[in-house]
């Protein structure tokens, strides 16, 4: 587990985060390209849909060949893979599939004839799924970006698929920056009536807490202390905030001897003097209320005893805190690091991250038996690791993922299977959390230099000025933000907090 502490880290990984260094991208003006299909010179639409195809054979290189005289089942299945697509000419689809599999066994002449006949096809306006492929292949192709702006632009991609194209991008729904503060801005807290927004701020150069009233923009101060009070999370009355602080911690790490160790406080949004609901000599983190608001979920490295696991720092445990009793019950135990909870709406489960082998996935236990599994994959989703879950009352459940450097977010339906990438960009997307009526999603991104929050509309598809904006913030980001590096930054924790 990472320490929740202003630090540089050194590498890519979720639990020690290195941030990514963004290359300036090279201006590729271009209108029209030769490519060496057919000998023929493309627009830049037909070309994509050719280099598409041929950016899906570079999977099947590993094809295996039969040997001379012999037709294996494979090779069965493509003739009747060239008798479907001959049946019908005019399914784009169909002919991109008959082009990647001709290429795959090398029969450069068919392939030829297949590329010659998408060529006539795409003549006319494409079709919302192939708009999309075209889409999907320039924005991961080195350069293609100045031309997937250009061709968005176009009037002969309709309105209605430009949502779609959003979606295959990574870019589906209005997404709009809510805060513009001097200095990091970080862990966006919604409350029960989506009002106001509680986060932490470095204002004076340390973390507090501050509450931001969503209409009048009013900004109120609630805690002003020279420690690290992070993590605000409000209760479901909307009365109260816990936090944690590093406040209690001045003779403390003097006679442990390990650093920072926080505690889980309570204050009110009239103010007044917070009051420590979790203390003890270990580090205690990431508060989570239970729907309910009888207990309150968190994450430590404390033992049994509640004092701190002397040699295993970076291993916490999840624990839950009864506040008609005091009762602190220790919910997992094993050798991992398990943080980040987060209860259903029903109170029936709660979602967490788990490092497997130093990588973090999510998992989810039932407060009933007790029972744990895992919840995906990260590689379903394309990514080295998943954490800091948010669930939905629609039971769509957010979460940040690491692909390399890059963190962005994604969600999972947990009713249905799909699955969505919410943000597309090079800079540091995280922590995200829904509001109480799940169709806003807030996060929190280093996309201006500094860290500050943003909002997701979930039931608003991008428009077409929106995507391109948010394709030309992606292009930019990199260039002008030397007021973000490793040496000057602060690093704001990624997956474990």
């Amino acid at each position: 587990m990472m320490r929740k502490r202003e630090r540089a880290c050194s590498a890519p990984c979720l639990s020690d985060m290195e941030r990514p260094e963004h290359p300036q991208r090279k201006d590729r003006p271009k209108v029209e390209r030769n490519y060496p299909v057919c000998g023929r010179k493309l627009t830049t639409w037909r070309g994509g849909v050719l280099l598409l195809a041929l950016a899906l054979i570079l999977g099947c290189a590993s094809a295996k060949r039969a040997p001379v005289g012999m037709e294996t089942t494979g090779q069965q299945d493509l003739r009747a893979l060239e008798e479907r697509a001959a049946m019908n000419p005019q399914d784009v689809a169909l002919q991109l599939l008959l082009l990647k599999a001709w290429v795959s066994v090398d029969s450069v002449q068919r392939a030829a004839s297949v590329a010659d006949r998408l060529q006539t096809l795409v003549m006319r306006p494409p079709e919302a799924d192939v708009w999309c492929a075209l889409a999907h292949f320039l924005a991961n192709r080195s350069g293609g970006r100045e031309e997937l702006l250009a061709q968005l632009a176009r009037p002969e991609v309709p309105e209605s698929t430009v949502s779609m194209i959003g979606f295959a991008l990574g870019h589906p729904f209005v997404t709009e920056r809510v805060t513009e503060l001097n200095g990091d801005a970080a862990f966006p807290n919604p409350s029960p009536d989506g009002r106001k927004l509680a986060f932490q701020w470095d204002k004076r150069g340390n973390w507090d807490i501050f509450v931001l009233d969503l209409s009048s923009r009013e900004l109120t101060q609630l805690t002003d202390h020279p420690a690290r009070d992070e993590s605000p999370c409000f209760a479901p009355n909307g009365r109260a905030l816990a936090f944690t602080s590093t406040r209690n911690d001045t003779a403390r790490s003097k006679t442990i001897g390990q650093g920072d160790s926080r505690d889980i406080f309570l204050i009110g949004l009239d103010g007044g003097s917070p009051i420590c609901i979790v203390g003890s000599d270990a580090d205690d983190w990431y508060p989570r209320f239970a729907p309910d608001g009888r207990s309150l979920f968190f994450a430590s490295e404390r033992d049994v005893a509640g004092e701190r696991k002397t040699g295993v720092e970076g291993r916490g445990e999840l624990y839950r805190l009864w506040f008609a009793t005091g009762q602190v019950q220790r919910l997992t135990v094993n050798e991992t690091n398990d943080t980040a909870p987060w209860a259903s709406h029903d109170g029936a489960r709660l979602y967490f991250a788990r490092a497997i082998d130093g990588l973090f996935h999510i998992f989810v236990m039932n407060l009933g038996s007790s029972e744990v599994k895992q919840v995906f994959a990260p590689k379903e989703f394309g990514i080295d690791e998943a954490g800091a879950p948010s669930l939905s009352r629609k039971e769509l459940l957010a979460f940040v993922g690491r692909a390399g450097q890059n963190f962005d977010i994604y969600a999972l339906d947990l009713r249905t299977g799909k699955k969505i990438r919410l943000t597309r960009h090079p800079a540091l997307d995280q922590a995200p959390v829904f509001d109480q009526a799940g169709d806003i999603l807030y996060f929190h991104s280093n996309r201006t230099g500094r860290f500050q929050l943003y909002r997701i509309y979930l039931g608003k598809p991008v428009s077409r000025s929106e995507l391109i904006e948010e394709l030309q913030s992606e292009a930019e980001f990199g260039s002008g933000n030397d007021s973000w590096n490793r040496e000057g930054g602060k690093a704001v924790y990624a997956l474990d907090k």
